[in-house]
């Protein structure tokens, strides 16, 4: 069978439409990648404000806050992120784990869940978002504190968490820093899996439904059932009376995939 030949003028409006797309492909990239190194940029200035604490900025706080807590006791907000919260009062602290790029304010907004689910420090849109505290925690009472964030492409936000997956990843990054504004602790990464979002009908474990005050029974069974999902054996446990941290992130491996690390206070 013949195949006909495209006339010249056919065959130039071809050769044109790709050239473009590849030249809209590449600027998409360029620009996108750009973005990211901004966003990292803008990531490490703020890191770097911790290191330069400003202790007059407490007294700056508005009037209104003052006096909303004056006829309770609030606890001193942290030296090194009184600089921050003073940029934006929906900072609940800072999180890290050395060695990797996960070094980010965690904002929260209880009023409204995911307001920085796309949105960045200065509360304008922005694709990657910020790490953000599930609304329904409690600082004070709360068994775990639940931290989502984005797995960017690009390598921003929460996409080294995923890397939990191999052992030999966790064995070099074993803790995880999370200051809240009034408190400084360290995690020890007790583990590592796979789940997923899971229909409400669902009677299944899942591990972004607990972060309220459990009972000893409740917490006991969270930890086991985590840790029959790990993907290693950490040997770490954890008791009744612990403070978890979970971070939460999304995961391609299956259709509302999740990764996420569970790990347990160990001290300051």
């Amino acid at each position: 069978m013949k195949v006909p030949r495209l006339s010249p003028v056919v065959h130039r409006l071809i050769i044109i439409v790709l050239l473009a797309v590849g030249i809209g492909c590449g600027v998409y990239l360029v620009h996108y990648y750009a973005d990211a190194q901004y966003s990292l940029e803008k990531m490490r200035q703020m890191e770097s404000s911790l290191s330069r604490p400003q202790s007059a900025v407490q007294s700056a706080l508005s009037s209104a806050e003052e006096a909303a807590s004056s006829s309770s006791a609030v606890p001193n907000i942290l030296p090194q992120l009184q600089t921050l919260y003073s940029k934006n009062h929906d900072l609940i602290g800072w999180l890290s784990i050395d060695g990797t790029n996960i070094k980010y304010p965690v904002m929260f907004t209880p009023n409204s869940a995911e307001y920085y689910l796309h949105r960045n420090f200065e509360k304008r849109d922005e694709a990657r978002g910020l790490p953000f505290l599930d609304a329904g925690t409690d600082l004070n009472h709360s068994s775990n504190y639940l931290i989502y964030g984005h797995n960017m492409k690009d390598g921003t936000e929460f996409a080294d968490l995923v890397k939990y997956r191999s052992k030999s990843y966790w064995q070099k990054h074993p803790t995880i820093r999370f200051d809240t504004l009034y408190e400084a602790d360290t995690y020890q990464v007790m583990a590592a899996f796979n789940s997923k979002v899971y229909l409400k009908s669902d009677n299944v474990f899942k591990y972004y439904q607990f972060n309220y005050p459990a009972t000893a029974e409740q917490f006991s069974d969270y930890v086991s059932n985590v840790k029959k999902l790990s993907v290693y054996d950490t040997g770490v446990n954890a008791q009744s009376g612990d403070r978890l941290l979970t971070l939460s992130t999304c995961s391609s491996y299956t259709e509302d995939g999740r990764f996420a690390v569970v790990a347990k206070k160990i001290g300051k």
